[in-house]
């Protein structure tokens, strides 16, 4: 079964008047792992494509996509596969790979039909692509590493780049993730942008001791968030990211927890979210105490 939704492209500015359920309407893709289905969300950033695979104990086969415009999906588009499940075959232009728990595959414009199989939880991320590649599994030994952080400042982690110059050569998508270390919560502080990028972002918890952020790129645009997080976890995570804030505010300043709390969509926009962080300051014996309403 495939579901298909389409997302527009919003201004920087319009963005910055939506509520809480206009952001998450416009920038979070919800229920993309469904067993037996294929879910795309076709994006008028670039014409990228994000979306996720489960056959479950079938066989899914994605092909015709009415929003690409061409026959067969990737005629002239180039994807990107992370197995984020356990081992599974993806099948496409008369080959099939077996995918582990964390490799990634890489398939050229032209590969026609790609077929899923076995227990595997298949991310997919596609681009426009003018030039053709050879399809390529990069497994995570074969993965260009980069060890960052520290566990004192609770951003241990390693930055493994599969669709890479360093690694292989693509038309326009870089895929990669981020695996967090045991005990480390995060990894873009300070946050920031990529004016030449456009990179959804994806969370994915493997085990109790490790949880990874996936992220692809396409060259070209201001860089624009997509999380697919479900509802029920951006609600149940929303006292601990609360919690965190109280604690980055005294060792970051304000700006540094605004910016951080907007991006786990905590807040509706930068004005409340600014007003909510000043009822988190400690009150003087001047100022009473606050009330801690939630947005």
């Amino acid at each position: 079964m495939l579901n298909v939704v389409t997302r527009y492209a919003i201004h920087a500015e319009h963005a910055k008047g939506m509520d809480t359920d206009a952001l998450r309407e416009n920038f979070l893709a919800e229920s993309l792992f469904v067993e037996g289905e294929i879910n795309l969300v076709y994006t008028h950033y670039d014409r990228m494509v994000l979306g996720g695979a489960v056959p479950g104990s079938g066989v899914l086969t994605l092909d015709h996509v009415d929003q690409a415009g061409t026959p067969s999906f990737l005629d002239r588009r180039e994807m990107g596969v992370v197995n984020i499940g356990d081992a599974g075959t993806v099948s496409a232009g008369g080959e099939t790979w077996s995918l582990n728990r964390g490799d990634v595959l890489y398939l050229g414009s032209g590969s026609g039909p790609v077929t899923f199989e076995g227990a595997g939880r298949y991310y997919l991320a596609s681009t426009p692509a003018h030039r053709n590649f050879p399809s390529r599994l990069i497994t995570i030994d074969e993965a260009e590493k980069m060890s960052l952080g520290s566990s004192e400042t609770s951003n241990q982690r390693t930055i493994n780049q599969f669709i890479h110059p360093l690694v292989m050569e693509s038309c326009q998508l870089v895929m990669g993730y981020t695996a967090l270390e045991v005990g480390s919560v995060w990894n873009t502080m300070p946050a920031h942008t990529h004016d030449g990028a456009w990179r959804p972002i994806s969370t994915s918890t493997w085990t109790r001791t490790l949880a990874s952020s996936i992220s692809w790129v396409s060259r070209r645009r201001p860089a624009t968030w997509f999380s697919p997080m479900s509802k029920r976890r951006s609600r149940r995570h929303g006292p601990f990211i609360r919690r965190r804030a109280r604690r980055i505010i005294p060792l970051f300043g304000p700006w540094v927890a605004t910016t951080w709390t907007t991006r786990t969509w905590i807040s509706s926009s930068p004005a409340k979210c600014g007003k909510w962080l000043e009822s988190l300051r400690k009150p003087t014996a001047r100022e009473g105490k606050h009330e801690h309403k939630p947005i």
